[in-house]
């Protein structure tokens, strides 16, 4: 299963939609929206508003327990800590070993990458 996080305009939501179709159907599973940014941040509620309905697709919403499963364990606040420390040191192997690259991945600026189909994994 992928599930794709919506947020923005109607814009933003096709080309996330978009990007996610693409890689579910590639791994040949089924694809998900979790539209839970649109409940979470009211200021945006005036322009923003979940609107991929209106494009005749095929929706599959995620449940709050599907987007905890790909979130992984909680952490402590100290491990949060040693985490952003190791990753402004550059330590990698360190802190690879509390990330699950196959259950999420986010872009790191806003341009698009093909990194994303390939690097995601089958989780």
């Amino acid at each position: 299963m992928i599930i794709i996080w919506l947020t923005g305009g109607l814009g933003n939501q096709m080309f996330q939609y978009a990007a996610g179709l693409a890689l579910a159907e590639r791994r040949r599973t089924v694809l998900k929206l979790d539209v839970s940014w649109y409940r979470d941040d009211p200021a945006y509620e005036a322009h923003n508003q979940y609107a991929l309905s209106c494009l005749n697709i095929t929706e599959q919403f995620a449940t709050t327990e599907e987007v905890k499963r790909t979130q992984g364990p909680a952490l402590s606040r100290s491990e949060r800590w040693s985490i952003a420390l190791a990753k402004r040191l550059r330590l990698n192997q360190w802190t690879d070993q509390f990330a699950s690259p196959g259950n999420r991945y986010s872009e790191t600026n806003h341009t698009f990458s093909e990194d994303f189909i390939n690097r995601v994994g089958g989780g």
